[in-house]
């Protein structure tokens, strides 16, 4: 499982550490000391974690990817999670706890509870080295890249709960010496009520009020998720299964939506922006991959977030497309996200001569003319 947990996602090498370290310290202190039996369990552990990882190499390799897979993954991300400085990083940091400890603060206090407890709580002593060093992994699992985008504290979130767990067992402790049973006993359970209450109720507008799209609109402001869903199904309904489509933007979801496979590799942009000595090969690839397909539908997406174009940005794919767009394709549609509420969809005839009002929206080119 944690072999898994690293081909889910390379943050998952933190837990792997973690459990290593946890097995040797938990053999050493067993006595009588015995170096094979401690030996043969690490070699089990090694076998099991680098298990998974084997295969997927195996079946990559097997299909023809393993060159691009292991630039993606090992190449790329390298220089990926080396761009930010110390600073900037903890200027993120600074910037993302007060929102992820906010949005349920009692379940981190009691967690809080939980920590602070390790250090006198006799009862707790069993567990301090797993319940500290889990916390202390996780932390390390959420820093690489020092990015700290919000989904990345969900690494966090399982030690939380462990720790929440055991500050709700140190209040009941508090109230151990009561002469109702009752009481003692009920109060981890209404802590634990009030921490789920509470949270809902700081949330309650996403949780229960607002639509799935007005969710959308609150998270991720005017990218053009919602929207995604409509422009799919204009495509699916106007192109054949075996046609190919490209999607110049980061917004894949399209082509699950859709249902049509992808004209290129390359279905996220972000990667191409940033400032890094393979920015320009990847914009000839994605441009390359996308003349040779030569697919029914191309969708532009004009939305910052959907690229996060830089000062120092290659920019050769923009220059491209507005040629090759001219060339070969006509305006099929124009998605035009207005505000949170409003979103003007034009087809065909109704999108000649319509200009966007907003700065966000999204054009959809039908391929006119075959590429030579």
């Amino acid at each position: 499982m944690l072999g898994l947990a690293f081909i889910m996602k390379q943050h998952g090498a933190a837990f792997i550490v973690f459990g290593g370290v946890y097995l040797l310290c938990h053999e050493i202190r067993r006595r009588p000391l015995n170096p094979k039996l401690v030996a043969a369990k690490g070699i089990v552990f090694v076998l099991g974690v680098l298990l998974p990882f084997a295969v997927t190499c195996l079946v990559l390799w097997g299909v023809g990817v393993f060159d691009k897979f292991w630039f993606w993954t090992f190449e790329y991300a390298r220089q990926y999670v080396s761009a930010l400085p110390l600073s900037m990083g903890l200027t993120n940091l600074r910037f993302r706890i007060v929102g992820i400890v906010g949005s349920a603060i009692l379940l981190w206090t009691v967690a809080g509870i939980g920590l602070t407890s390790l250090l006198w709580n006799r009862k707790t002593s069993g567990h301090r080295l797993f319940a500290a060093g889990f916390l202390f992994f996780s932390l390390l699992a959420v820093c690489p890249g020092l990015y700290f985008r919000p989904h990345y504290f969900i690494l966090l979130l399982p030690a939380v709960s462990l720790l929440a767990g055991i500050g709700a067992a140190y209040v009941q402790s508090l109230f151990a010496r009561s002469q109702s049973t009752v009481v003692s006993k009920a109060i981890p359970m209404l802590l634990a009520v009030a921490v789920v209450c509470h949270a809902s109720y700081q949330q309650q507008n996403t949780l229960f009020r607002a639509s799935p799209k007005m969710v959308s609109r609150i998270t991720y402001g005017a990218n053009p998720f919602p929207e995604c869903l409509e422009i799919a199904r204009f495509i699916k309904e106007n192109s054949a299964e075996d046609e190919r489509i490209a999607v110049i933007g980061s917004e894949p979801q399209i082509y699950f939506y859709s249902n049509r496979r992808a004209a290129t590799g390359h279905i996220y942009t972000y990667a191409l922006m940033e400032n890094h000595s393979y920015a320009r090969k990847m914009q000839e690839e994605m441009i390359s991959e996308i003349e040779s397909a030569n697919p029914k539908f191309l969708v532009f997406v004009n939305v910052s977030t959907s690229w996060l174009v830089r000062p120092d940005s290659e920019r050769i794919l923009y220059e491209w497309f507005t040629r090759y767009a001219q060339r070969y394709y006509r305006q099929a549609g124009i998605i035009d996200i207005i505000s949170h509420e409003v979103t003007v969809y034009r087809w065909y005839q109704e999108c000649e001569g319509y200009r966007p009002r907003s700065k966000y929206w999204v054009a959809v080119f039908e391929r006119d003319r075959p590429a030579p």
